[in-house]
C-alpha cells in the first residue's frame, strides 16, 4: 500500500472521505476492513451513506488515522465549531426530558415545532 496523505476538509462528506482514503492508499474495502478489525459489510454500508455505530467509530477513526472528533463531524454528530472546542457531552441522566429532546432534534437537524 502506498502511504498518501489526505487533507481533511469539513466540507467533505463522510462517504467521500472514505472513498478518497481507500483510493489514495490502494485499499479494497475487504483489505481495509480486515486490516483494521472491521466488517467489510459495515464499510460497504458506510460508503453507501450509513454511519458507523459508536463502537465502530473509534475503530474507524483509528484506522483512518483521524481524530475521533473529526470523524464525529463527518458523520454529523458534532459541528465543526464543536470539534474545535473542548466539547464535553452532558450527562443524559441529569438532563430534563425537554433538554434531551432538544439535543436530539439539534443533532438530527430537525424541529418538532
Amino acid at each position: 500500500m502506498t502511504e498518501a496523505r489526505y487533507t481533511y476538509d469539513y466540507a467533505t462528506t463522510f462517504q467521500q472521505y472514505i472513498d478518497t482514503w481507500l483510493d489514495e492508499r490502494g485499499y479494497t474495502v475487504k483489505e481495509f476492513a480486515h486490516a483494521h478489525g472491521l466488517s467489510d459489510s459495515g464499510v460497504y454500508r458506510w460508503r453507501r451513506g450509513e454511519y458507523p455505530s459508536w463502537d465502530n467509530a473509534a475503530k474507524l477513526a483509528d484506522a483512518l488515522n483521524l481524530p475521533l472528533k473529526r470523524l464525529y463531524v463527518l458523520v454529523g454528530l458534532l459541528t465543526p465549531e464543536q470539534a474545535d472546542e473542548n466539547v464535553t457531552a452532558p450527562d443524559p441522566s441529569k438532563m430534563s426530558n425537554e433538554d434531551l429532546l432538544r439535543e436530539l432534534e439539534r443533532r438530527l437537524g430537525q424541529s418538532s415545532e
